[in-house]
């Protein structure tokens, strides 16, 4: 997807610019949505402590007022009729009480005056065990009682209790209930609703969270109930999305919450209109940055794409081809270079022509040389093989006595070291041969069943004469886990085994020599390991080359060609293996040879 150039400069550009303007928007938006959200949660959250206030105000100044009438008038000295001639013009010009009782210390109605009923004497009607009647002469000050609802009118009430004491004995002389109607609230509730020329919906919940105060007094002779939500936000009463608002309110012992709700399609108009604003100012802008990133990558990629049409000419054989960039600019500077770059390509390739020639011409030599050299060592191994088993067969037959052949002590000597040396120089030319097989291709591996117990054996029967001549331990150890044959060529594994145990014993003087056949899945490994000299870590590079020795020198200790290492990696190759070495100066080597269990 982003493969091409020009999909990542726009990628990019889009990243650096469109990106972090709708980030911006997205951050400006939610900012202006949750001041919206707070500033209209703080104007309804006014209206409702004026409400507040008013509503206090107003119970308050009607408390005042019974308070004023019950300390200038000793309604305790007065008659029922005239207790009720008072409180009845009190009703009469505010009609503010539904209903107001003068009761004795005793708890009995003396007088009462209602705005609906007749005019009585109620002296029947006994409050002594009136919980709010005791309440008040324990507190021995103002109280009120919850909201209850009149059963004439349905309207919500609550009573005052002021209880009046005389100046002089400091008893209690008599006590006013004032039955407190709503109804003055709900205006206030409406007043304060058009006041504030906000849609904002008002109204006042009692602890049962009844409707008790509300503009439209359905809600109140309903008993309507409301439970206002945890969060901003829910229904209203009303069932409207609304945004909500509550305020506890509390008036001497009275319990009530004020509840402010705005309908969301108003209370959200101007955090809708701040997002709009902000997706128009992120268009305009993703517009704006789309023509300028079309605009820059047409004038980068455009000259990259014809530089890349000439690098594909090029390619196809055209090395006449150029760039045609006229731009005075940093892709100017690169069309140049690779325009000069083009013209020395073209001459280069000149010379590298003659230079492929030459090194053609001398690879056929080397090749030539190569294969002379092989033809040569394997003719020459094969013409001196001959006399060799000449020598070495008639110094047997001496040394056998046969023939009728004399000979004193000194001379038995000389014919067992020519008898030595023969053998020596014979297996030398054995390796030269064997090298020149390998190196030529004329090397033929057989790939049948091989026993690995059974090759074990003759290894060990074979050196292990050479490990006691020394007085070193010859250790043999066998996986029970290898299968009793595996595929492979069994003279080739021979020369491996008895090169790396032939090296291991003439290299070691004291400790041991030891062979560890392991079984390892599909594979199957040949262990040599010696507590000899070891090998130093610089040689560690060259030890399988042909002719290289650690000791170098014409007056080395240890003799040989160098070649038997050399010939046991190529074997191994040869048979699909390979061959891994360990080794400490002064402890020791480790020589791994990894083959298959199938053949390669």
């Amino acid at each position: 997807m982003f493969t091409k150039l020009r999909t990542r400069l726009t990628a990019i550009f889009i990243l650096l610019t469109i990106l972090p303007m709708i980030a911006i928007a997205l951050v400006l938006g939610q900012s202006i949505y949750t001041s919206s959200i707070a500033d209209t949660s703080e104007r309804v959250g006014l209206i409702e402590d004026q409400m507040a206030f008013a509503i206090s105000d107003e119970i308050d100044k009607h408390v005042n007022e019974l308070m004023v009438l019950g300390e200038a008038i000793p309604f305790d000295q007065l008659t029922p009729s005239q207790q009720r001639g008072i409180t009845g013009e009190l009703l009469t010009a505010n009609q503010a009480y539904n209903n107001i009782v003068i009761i004795s210390p005793d708890g009995k109605a003396q007088s009462e005056v209602a705005l609906f009923d007749v005019v009585f004497d109620n002296q029947s009607v006994d409050y002594s065990q009136d919980p709010l009647f005791l309440q008040t002469i324990e507190l021995g000050e103002i109280n009120y009682s919850g909201v209850f609802f009149d059963e004439v009118t349905g309207e919500p009430l609550i009573t005052f209790a002021l209880p009046f004491y005389n100046k002089r004995s400091n008893d209690l002389s008599y006590v006013i209930f004032a039955n407190f109607r709503f109804r003055v609230i709900w205006n206030l509730v409406a007043t304060i609703e058009r006041q504030s020329s906000q849609n904002v919906e008002l109204f006042l919940t009692d602890p049962e969270n009844t409707v008790v105060a509300h503009a439209n007094p359905t809600y109140v002779f309903q008993k309507a109930t409301y439970e206002a939500p945890q969060g901003n936000f829910g229904v209203g009463l009303g069932g409207v999305e609304s945004l909500i608002s509550t305020r506890p309110l509390t008036i001497n012992n009275l319990q009530f919450t004020i509840v402010g709700q705005e309908p969301l399609e108003t209370a959200l108009l101007e955090a809708q209109s701040a997002v709009i604003n902000a997706i128009a100012i992120v268009a305009v802008a993703a517009v704006i940055a789309g023509v300028v990133v079309l605009f820059v990558t047409s004038q980068i990629v455009q000259p990259i794409e014809q530089l890349a049409g000439v690098a594909n000419e090029i390619r196809d054989g055209n090395l006449n081809a150029t760039a045609d960039v006229n731009r005075n600019d940093e892709i100017g500077n690169m069309a140049h270079a690779f325009n000069s770059m083009t013209a020395e390509l073209r001459h280069t390739l000149a010379g590298l022509e003659e230079n492929v020639k030459e090194l053609q011409k001398a690879r056929r030599i080397a090749e030539e040389n190569s294969r002379l050299k092989s033809e040569f060592l394997a003719m020459m191994s094969h013409e001196l093989r001959t006399p060799m088993n000449a020598i070495e067969g008639f110094t047997s037959i001496m040394l056998n006595g046969l023939g009728g052949v004399e000979f004193n002590d000194p001379a038995e000597d000389f014919i067992q070291r020519i008898q030595s040396n023969s053998k020596r120089l014979l297996a030398l030319i054995n390796d030269f041969l064997d090298l020149s097989r390998i190196e030529s291709g004329r090397l033929e591996l057989s790939s049948g069943e091989v026993s690995p117990k059974d090759l074990v054996r003759n290894w060990e029967n074979e050196i292990g004469i050479l490990a006691d001549k020394k007085g070193l331990n010859f250790e043999v150890t066998v996986d029970p886990k290898i299968p009793n044959t595996v595929v492979g060529d069994a003279e080739a594994l021979s020369k491996v085994a008895i090169n790396l145990l032939g090296n291991a014993i003439k290299f070691t003087e004291t400790g041991k020599v030891s062979l560890s056949l392991k079984y390892c899945g599909d594979k199957w490994q040949m262990i040599v390991a010696d507590t000899g000299i070891g090998i130093p870590p610089h040689a560690r590079e060259y030890i399988f080359d042909e002719f290289r020795q650690v000791d170098q020198s014409s007056k080395r200790k240890y003799g040989g060609t160098g070649l038997g290492l050399a010939i046991s990696q190529k074997l191994v190759r040869a048979m699909g293996g390979y061959i891994a070495l360990e080794s400490e100066t002064g402890q020791g080597s480790t020589f791994t040879v990894t083959l298959p269990l199938n053949g390669k």
